[in-house]
């Protein structure tokens, strides 16, 4: 028998639609995710463009902010974005695991619940703290899956104990 037609673009497409159907407001193509972006310009980004693009594959939205120099800044961009769950941190080469780390510290009290590092490796998210790193080569299916999947369990209101007992 013949095998069943399967189209490589369906699950970025299904992603994409999910999204479509939590955008926030009006003119954001899905729901936002904070990238910070650390330093000089020159120096993140290569990094920042290309999470911006990954993020767009599964219909998030990148706020982008200004270059970040200090962890005030990270939290004024946190709040400036409106304060998504998700935020992504792209930075250069040369950037200290403190720095990272100071970063993800202030995204952490601000409110993020996931932080991700743009373009490096698992053993450096985790050495700063962050909950993981995109680059090329990990399973971006399931990545844009959790960042979406956090995104909107923000959106969801909580009940109090009173409420859930009526």
């Amino acid at each position: 028998p013949a095998e069943p037609v399967r189209r490589d673009a369906a699950p970025f497409e299904q992603l994409r639609r999910d999204a479509a159907t939590h955008a926030g407001d009006a003119g954001q193509p899905g729901p936002v995710v904070l990238l910070a972006c650390l330093g000089p310009l020159a120096a993140h980004s290569a990094a920042a463009t290309w999470a911006t693009n990954f993020l767009g594959v599964g219909g998030l939205a990148a706020h982008q902010s200004a270059p970040l120099t200090s962890a005030e800044a990270v939290t004024a961009a946190w709040h400036e974005a409106g304060g998504p769950p998700v935020a992504v941190v792209a930075f250069g080469r040369k950037e200290s695991d403190h720095g990272l780390a100071d970063t993800v510290s202030a995204l952490r009290a601000a409110g993020a619940s996931v932080i991700l590092l743009a373009q490096a490796t698992d053993d450096r998210a985790a050495t700063v703290g962050a909950d993981g790193a995109l680059r090329d080569g990990v399973d971006m299916i399931a990545e844009l899956r959790a960042a979406l999947d956090a995104t909107v369990a923000a959106e969801r209101p909580t009940t109090t104990d009173a409420e859930a007992v009526r």
